[in-house]
């Protein structure tokens, strides 16, 4: 073996590859150099790496992109793996002279179709750029995957390497304090959220396809899975996100019906997870309770909060809508909404909750919250406004044209109205913002290869079998059951696991 190949093979190596960039994620808000050294140590992967351990790279930095910035590029160090892969797979393909199949130019064709629409609809978006570049990794590495022989074992690596990648930001989340401190409304109390990388809800919902993952994959050392099992699972406590908790248990109910063969084997990883599950939350809790609640980052709380607010009532946002005005035009600052003595008394209140530190029982409060909304029949508050944000959502989609309908508006996540906080928001949706999308066509041809996929436990056009199909196929449920309350239809992971069908 030369020289080269020896390299390679070193840097191919899990114990090699995978802890340098964990290293660099924590590091990387000491000293903005790291930037450029994690940018090189990335362009390095693609370059030297066995494309395998190019692909693990990838897939492991799906949770690092908000705390990896890069200014070169438009602040996401992300984009470097991107350029770099992308140009590896492609000189892999027209290299090797690999084939591709009718599913790979369908793929492609629905990404440029959808580009298309949106950039006649709204012009160039960071948004339609990220979805086309995406997808269009996703095809080239379908295609150099089913030339591989030992394609079915690759991706199984993929899928552990992404619960790595999980882990990572479990610990970044924590290395970072990138925690969040919520209002309970009328409780009047605030308590600390675990967020990762991410907004805790997104993070709940990737926590939990991790630990479905994780679940089903089979075990190679069984007492460092059941460590990484443990610490998922309190991280996703840690989020209190009620949604996040409820998706992961439909799909884990999904999961003991596909599993029920191997269900001893399964109720035996649960049970010895849950003891690590409850020290790392009861860890959470002790560390936010010792530091304090007003140590982590709030959002913004100050004297002149309401002047950054801009409110819009239903009827205006309506008008707007159909007659193509800018909202800002029909919107009003929140301090000109309401009296000096309200505005003193909410920034109060925002500001009185920071005294009230009850993480210990934040998890019960969240619990009674649910209960009371469920009581109260009203389904807004109910959904945390969500049902009010869908409605507006199928309103808008009425709203377009016909043709608009038929092929969408272009991949992007556009914001909607939300009736109880007389603000715009994303939908929290992804089903309904595909359908906004990718119109009526779009979205059936979207649901098409979701269920292609999903019944021919395909992968990369790779049909798999054992723990790596059942572990793909637990991945999207979950996240099929998450994007029922979350905009995430061109996020990276969510496109992964759906594309790569």
């Amino acid at each position: 073996m030369t020289r080269l190949g020896h390299l390679k093979a070193r840097l191919s190596m899990k114990r090699v590859l995978l802890p340098a960039l964990f290293l660099l994620a924590l590091c990387y808000p000491l000293h903005p150099a790291l930037g450029y050294v994690t940018a090189a140590l990335l362009i390095a992967v693609c370059a030297l790496c066995e494309l395998p351990a190019a692909l693990y790279a990838y897939v492991f930095l799906f949770w690092m992109d908000e705390v990896m910035p890069f200014a070169p590029l438009g602040g996401s160090i992300v984009r470097v793996m991107q350029l770099a892969l992308g140009v590896r797979l492609a000189v892999t393909v027209v290299r090797c002279r690999l084939w591709v199949r009718l599913s790979d130019v369908a793929l492609a064709a629905f990404t440029v179709a959808a580009c298309a629409v949106g950039l006649a609809v709204h012009g160039v978006t960071g948004e339609m750029l990220s979805f086309g570049l995406n997808v269009g990794l996703f095809v080239l590495m379908r295609v150099a995957l089913r030339a591989r022989a030992d394609a079915p074992w690759v991706a199984r690596g993929m899928l552990r390497t992404y619960v790595y990648g999980a882990v990572a930001a479990v610990a970044v989340g924590f290395a970072q304090q990138r925690f969040v401190t919520l209002l309970l409304g009328e409780f009047t109390q605030s308590y600390a959220r675990f967020m990762g990388t991410f907004e805790p809800n997104f993070t709940a919902v990737f926590l939990g396809a991790a630990i479905l993952i994780w679940m089903a994959l089979d075990w190679e050392r069984p007492w460092q899975d059941l460590l990484v099992l443990g610490v998922l699972g309190g991280a996703l406590l840690s989020t209190f996100s009620m949604t996040g908790m409820l998706c992961f248990f439909l799909a884990s109910l999904f999961m003991f019906v596909r599993m029920r063969r191997g269900l001893r084997r399964t109720l035996v990883r649960v049970g010895r997870a849950v003891p690590v599950a409850l020290a790392v939350f009861a860890a959470f809790s002790a560390f936010v309770s010792l530091r304090g609640v007003e140590s982590f980052t709030r959002g913004l709380i100050s004297e002149d909060m309401h002047d950054y607010v801009y409110y819009i009532e239903e009827e205006d946002y309506v008008y707007a809508r159909d007659h193509g005005i800018d909202f800002m035009e029909v919107s009003r600052r929140a301090s000109d909404t309401i009296s000096e003595e309200e505005r003193q008394a909410s920034v109060d209140q925002h500001m009185d909750a920071l005294d009230h530190s009850v993480q210990q029982s934040a998890l019960l409060v969240r619990l009674q919250e649910a209960i009371e909304r469920v009581t109260s029949g009203d389904w807004d508050k109910l959904t945390s406004g969500r049902y009010g944000l869908f409605r507006m959502k199928l309103s808008d989609f009425g709203a377009l044209p016909l043709w608009q309908k038929l092929v969408g508006t272009g991949p992007d996540a556009q914001l909607t109205y939300q009736p109880n906080a007389r603000q715009r928001n994303y939908a929290h949706n992804s089903w309904l913002d595909a359908l906004y999308s990718f119109g009526f066509i779009g979205f059936a041809l979207l649901v098409c290869w979701i269920v292609r996929s999903m019944r021919g436990n395909l992968f990369a056009g790779i049909r798999l079998t054992g723990s790596t199909a059942l572990a793909v196929q637990l991945a999207r449920v979950a996240l099929m059951l998450g994007g029922l309350t979350l905009s995430m239809h061109i996020n990276r992971t969510f496109l992964f696991f759906f594309f790569m069908g």
